[in-house]
């Protein structure tokens, strides 16, 4: 097996963890979270969890880290959309919004 398919493999199966994770720390909070459950929503055995992550808080951290990145991007993408002075004039409400809209999409 090539370097590629094992990293896109790896990228996918981290990928279905994230996504467990997240659902099973939104229905039982994080310390009721079990390793198990997450692995089990994932379809994923322990082994497989534990060759990427080294605990239930790294995979938090981790998707956490992935949330702001995402989140960050989103409020630089919608500032570099604002027209520069002299050009059409912003609406400061408008601008809010749009940046507030970030924090809970």
């Amino acid at each position: 097996m090539s370097e590629t398919t094992v990293s896109r493999s790896r990228q996918n199966t981290r990928a279905r963890l994230f996504e467990a994770a997240l659902q099973v720390f939104a229905e039982q909070g994080i310390a009721g979270a079990s390793v198990e459950a997450i692995c089990e929503r994932a379809g994923f055995t322990r082994g497989a969890f534990y060759s990427n992550f080294e605990t239930k808080e790294e995979l938090f951290l981790e998707l956490i880290w992935q949330i702001c990145e995402a989140k960050l991007a989103d409020v630089s993408e919608r500032v570099s959309a604002i027209p520069e002075r002299g050009d059409e004039p912003v609406e400061l409400g408008d601008l809010v919004r749009s940046l507030v809209s970030v924090a809970i999409e």
